[in-house]
């Protein structure tokens, strides 16, 4: 007994000690896992130029890696403040698609933790060191949208998750009614009302309640009360120029022609942009011009293409299946086998991940086996 007995118990405590280091090192994977997938959603609260709100953001994704972090059975207060939050670590992003920007769909995040554990048979502390380091590290790609509804991460700018107020001054009141309701606000919370006589009237002040929130966010439910003031008096032959601001370029052209004989540029071709500049005011000659500026349209996005999975294929069928899929190509990279073997080799690494779509322009780099 007195022989067994110690060996029984070192085992006993080895056991003790294996499942406490087991049992951290699957926490902190889960915990890893956790910081990366929330990172994934957030990726722009991690760009070159935080806000008030991105700020925000981060101080809540490290307040919940610590509370997974301090489950743990293992020391993870690296200055001994006794605050976790603020050792976790910021996560890492990786430009995946060949653009400028990190943040953006389909770009890789990595969160990698570590965590001092502290073993308690001596022998073992000895042999291994006391503390001893473990880690973990996780990958997400960064999210984005699924069926327009965003997943994770801040709005983006200028959007709300409330409703966006328009920007109404300048505009006539008539105009600013119907920009109002387009933006999904009361008619009935709009102030003064079609009663009023001065649809015309151009808008010089908005005044919502409740105050708008940032990113001029209101509540749904929010009223509005407009004032505005009376076209200028015009002097004969002159008549008052309509305030096209913030009608559609066809709407605006209708306006125009309504009283003026003038021509009206554009003629064609923008009808549903929106107006945002116009070159006359005040009072003008029926036969007078008008121009007015307005938004482009955007350009189209880069075409994307699926990125197929190369690996255990030849080259010379990777090569196929990568311009068949639409990308370039010339930005097809087989580096060269290893021991001089055949060009023609089975393909054992890619740098693009299978499945995952990339602009049809990138370049991939694939080889026997990985770098």
């Amino acid at each position: 007994m007195a022989i067994i007995l110690p060996v029984l118990v070192l085992l006993l405590v080895l056991a003790i000690d294996f499942g406490r280091v087991f049992f951290g090192w699957v926490g902190l994977h889960n915990a890893s896992r956790v910081a990366a997938n929330t990172a994934a959603g957030q990726a722009d609260a991690w760009d070159t130029s935080p806000s008030t709100s991105d700020a925000a953001q981060q101080d809540r994704y490290r307040e919940l890696v610590a509370r997974d972090l301090e489950a743990l059975n293992c020391d993870v207060d690296d200055d001994g403040d006794g605050d976790v939050a603020d050792d976790v670590p910021d996560p890492l992003f990786t430009d995946r698609a060949e653009t400028a920007d990190p943040y953006e769909l389909g770009d890789l995040v990595q969160v990698d933790l570590t965590c001092d554990f502290t073993f308690i048979t001596p022998i073992v502390g000895v042999i291994l060191g006391n503390p001893f380091e473990i880690g973990a590290s996780s990958h997400f790609h960064v999210l984005g949208e699924i069926n327009g509804i965003p997943i994770g991460g801040t709005p983006p700018a200028g959007s709300c998750l409330d409703n966006e107020m328009p920007t109404m001054v300048g505009v006539t009141v008539a105009v600013a009614r119907s920009m109002w309701v387009d933006a999904d606000f009361l008619a009935t919370n709009f102030t003064p009302d079609a009663a009023a006589g001065r649809e015309d009237e151009t808008v010089t002040a908005v005044s919502p309640t409740p105050a708008p929130s940032e990113g001029n966010c209101l509540v749904a439910t929010a009223t509005v009360v407009i004032t505005s003031e009376a076209a200028e008096e015009c002097t004969a032959p002159e008549i008052p120029v309509p305030n096209l601001l913030g009608r559609t370029v066809a709407a605006a052209r209708s306006a125009w022609e309504a009283d003026f004989d003038g021509p009206f540029s554009p003629a064609s071709g923008f009808d549903t942009e929106v107006v945002e500049t116009q070159s006359l005011t005040g009072c003008a000659e029926p036969d007078a011009s008008m121009t007015v500026g307005h938004d482009e349209p955007e350009p189209p996005p880069p075409p994307e293409c699926d990125m197929p999975q190369l690996v255990n294929q030849k080259v010379s069928n990777a090569r196929t299946l990568w311009a068949t899929e639409g990308f370039a190509p010339v930005n097809f990279t087989a580096l060269p086998p290893s021991q001089g073997g055949n060009a023609d080799y089975k393909i054992g690494w890619q740098s693009l991940v299978g499945g995952d779509e990339y602009l049809c322009s990138a370049s991939v780099t694939v080889a026997q086996a990985q770098p």
